[in-house]
């Protein structure tokens, strides 16, 4: 009697036990503009990141994994699990003088793990609004915020020209928290991945152990301009294009700074209860920015899949499974529900994004079985859709290339690679037409296979059509004046009240 007193007594207090398990931690890193072969992981021999790629091949790198093809619209699909047409963020970025951002009726990640006691923290770029201060990430969800509003900026000074008025310049560099928000002043002359790394550090050795932390890096490097510390670009002296060297001193910089976070983490106990996320926002810039998503097709702003797909991974001593590949079909808005999930909130807003914990921790099959990587109808044609190993696409912008970055050289020896064969003589630009790719065959996009598959062919579009029915329209507006920084003492800030 007293056994079975004792076993119903040890079961009902381990039950209470797993019941009270902290929801793990969530460091969400972001690079902007890095290129799927500028990790070494992914086969760069000119660029070593060790960092990256300790934690990658300790993870699990997604090698099947999408993101939209420009900043705004892949930070709004993160922040909402929602598909870019769905929330009308699907027509180019954010400049610095519009007035628009994501809407106040999307329910954002933080704002979900808040409901879950999390701490929730931004560090670095924002780019989903600032002209009124409700669309500031202190009011969508983030306990703290430490960046830039805006989408690009020199990495010493912080300073933003609007792309509008060029005229218009000002700081972006803000500390916000506790409804008040201030424009930093003392980092001018601090290179930015220094600067949001060491905050970063700082957030994660002043976490209560009793609260799960939701961290936040969407981290500047490598967008343009080409800034890095001599002494770094010195590091790779061995690469003739002065610019590709500076490049690739920005790519050490940021894995430096994931070394950095990860030894935060260490020091504070906190790795065996965290989740470590990495994506880049999209494709490198390999026509005019020097990184490089060779021998993938296109580049940032493409369709392509060297605009859209990018290196990614998780690592977490909480995963099953590691040191592997998955070439499960996952697409960044899974991130919130799998977050969310895993915290054991509840979605309470329709989304685009699945679930992929049971995927990541078994390999099992994907819940995902396509991916619409964008409908942008508003000035030109730029439509794209994968459903299982299939892919359509139309872009009536230019004619896409595969660009190598100069001295580019991949020796094979990485942990994940894209092996496409030999390039043909002949290519479909489909900048007029709609091609049909098999990605499973083809993931180069060598080959329009749309006259040898018409019925395949043809579901395809008609799915683009259904998802037409239900996109709703751009919300982006042209650049006001009153946001000329010279207005507000020389920084860039919320210039408008919102009207109830």
């Amino acid at each position: 009697m007293y056994y079975f007193f004792y076993l119903l007594l040890f079961c009902i207090v381990g039950y209470a036990l797993v019941k009270s398990e902290q929801p793990p931690n969530v460091v969400l890193i972001v690079a902007d503009d890095l290129g799927w072969t500028d990790v070494s992981f992914h086969g760069c021999d000119q660029i070593k990141t060790p960092n990256i790629d300790k934690l990658a091949k300790e993870g699990i790198i997604l090698n099947n994994y999408y993101v939209q093809p420009i900043c705004t619209p892949t930070r709004s699909a993160l922040m909402t699990g929602r598909y870019p047409i769905h929330t009308g963020m699907q027509h180019g970025v954010l400049l610095a003088s519009e007035p628009w951002g994501l809407s106040l009726d999307e329910k954002t990640l933080p704002q979900y793990l808040k409901e879950m006691g999390y701490a929730t923290h931004a560090i670095g770029k924002w780019h989903l609004g600032m002209f009124a201060k409700e669309y500031t990430p202190t009011y969508r969800g983030f306990d703290t915020f430490y960046g830039y509003y805006n989408g690009a900026e020199d990495y010493y000074y912080h300073n933003v020209s609007d792309m509008h008025f060029p005229q218009y310049s000002g700081l972006d560099l803000r500390k916000d928290s506790n409804g008040q928000s201030q424009p930093v002043w003392t980092q001018s002359g601090n290179y930015s991945s220094f600067v949001f790394a060491e905050e970063a550090v700082n957030v994660i050795s002043s976490q209560s152990k009793e609260q799960p932390l939701f961290l936040y890096l969407p981290f500047q490097n490598v967008h343009f301009p080409f800034e890095a510390p001599q002494e770094w670009i010195d590091k790779f002296s061995f690469i003739e294009d002065e610019k590709r060297r500076t490049f690739a001193a920005m790519v050490a910089l940021l894995d430096d700074a994931v070394r950095k976070i990860y030894e935060a983490l260490e020091a504070t106990d906190m790795v065996d209860n965290t989740l470590i996320i990495f994506t880049s926002d999209n494709g490198g810039r390999s026509s005019q920015g020097y990184a490089s998503n060779f021998p993938l097709r296109g580049e940032k702003g493409k369709i392509f899949e060297g605009g859209v797909r990018v290196p990614a991974f998780i690592n977490s001593p909480l995963l099953k499974k590691s040191g592997v590949t998955s070439m499960q079909m996952m697409h960044i808005t899974d991130w919130l529900p799998t977050i969310v999930n895993l915290a054991q909130g509840k979605i309470t807003k329709e989304i685009d994004g699945f679930d992929q914990w049971k995927t990541l921790q078994s390999d099992v099959e994907s819940p995902r079985i396509e991916i619409l990587l964008n409908i942008d109808d508003t000035n030109h044609s730029q439509e794209a859709l994968i459903v299982g190993k299939w892919k359509i696409l139309i872009d009536s912008m230019f004619v896409d290339q595969w660009i190598k970055a100069p001295g580019y050289n991949a020796s094979g020896k990485a942990t994940s690679v894209v092996n496409c064969g030999l390039k043909p003589d002949k290519t479909t630009h489909c900048n007029k037409i709609y091609c049909l790719f098999n990605l499973h065959n083809d993931p180069c996009e060598y080959n329009d296979v749309s006259s040898q598959y018409p019925e395949i062919y043809q579901q395809m579009k008609n799915k683009l059509e259904d998802y037409k029915k239900g996109m709703v329209p751009s919300r982006k507006l042209d650049g006001d004046k009153m946001a000329d920084p010279q207005l507000h003492g020389n920084v860039w800030t919320s210039w408008k009240k919102l009207t109830n």
